[in-house]
């Protein structure tokens, strides 16, 4: 007997953490944005926080040294959080590398006062933040999302609506980092001064199969620096009010491989709806949100 129960406790602990991975649910009862804090910071590594629709009202959350999936039950369109207009609504510290997952939520009307309207990634964290809206946001840099030096995150197939940086980087602002930009709509967010989508400084990240649409500013992407060595590939692009691609003096542009002219445009208020622009693009296979 006793042999059998060492056995029993040798196995529990060799365990795969995945398997002993725990899911921690949200908002059964109604949404409960304290609740939501309480289970993102209660969470283990490698544990799944599952969150049931509702507006989540002046949420802040933080996830540290730690790598968990926060997603919500029914997509962004039913779950929808909003921050407390100082901070970034979610947090990304010290979470390792493509651990944290952030998915399904719209992440909306914050105004932060410096960093990251919605989520701010910071410390050596390379999260993947996949299937969200963030709409009208706002903060002094990076209206939506702001990636931190030696941060590598993966910004895949969210949809950016009229966010707003009071200086750089409308949508995303980036330095010294080399995060993956892929799969994402654009449409009309604005920086005042430069960079109304994606502003970066000494960063080379690798941006596809997007869309930017009716950008507002002098540049929709803009690159302050020599040291900027980014890629690009089957990206499209609409009604930019300036330039697509600019950069600060002595900074040599690269080729940006765009689409624009090979897309049929149709209504681009489209954002608003459960369908955002998504188009074909020929060999480039599908670009956009989807």
């Amino acid at each position: 007997m006793k042999l059998r129960v060492l056995a029993l406790l040798t196995a529990a602990c060799v365990m795969p953490a995945s398997i002993m991975a725990a899911t921690l649910e949200v908002g059964k009862g109604g949404a409960d944005a304290v609740a939501l804090q309480t289970a993102i910071m209660e969470a283990a590594d490698g544990d799944v926080v599952l969150v049931h629709p509702g507006l989540y009202e002046g949420f802040a959350g933080a996830v540290y040294s730690k790598g968990i999936t926060i997603r919500s039950v029914k997509g962004p369109e039913e779950t929808i959080l909003t921050g407390n207009s100082k901070n970034a609504i979610l947090q990304i510290r010290s979470s390792g590398e493509n651990q944290t997952v952030v998915e399904g939520f719209t992440f909306q009307g914050n105004a932060a006062e410096r960093f990251g309207g919605a989520i701010s990634i910071t410390q050596l964290s390379s999260p993947t933040i996949r299937n969200n809206i963030f709409r009208e946001n706002s903060a002094g840099i990076a209206g939506a999302i702001y990636i931190s030096p030696q941060c590598s995150p993966t910004i895949e197939k969210n949809l950016f609506v009229g966010n707003v940086a009071r200086s750089w980087g409308g949508a995303i602002y980036m330095q010294h980092a080399e995060p993956r930009v892929s799969e994402n709509t654009f449409v009309g967010n604005v920086a005042s001064r430069s960079g109304s989508a994606i502003s970066m400084y000494d960063a080379s990240p690798r941006i596809d199969n997007n869309v930017f649409l009716d950008q507002g500013g002098v540049t929709t992407i803009h690159m302050m620096t020599p040291k900027c060595v980014p890629t690009f590939s089957c990206n499209g692009h609409w009604g930019d009010e300036g330039l697509f691609l600019g950069g600060d003096e002595n900074v040599k542009l690269p080729d940006t491989d765009s689409r624009s002219e090979q897309f049929a445009f149709a209504d681009t208020n489209l954002y608003g709806l459960k369908t955002a622009p998504s188009f074909a693009a020929g060999d480039c296979g599908k670009v956009g949100w989807r």
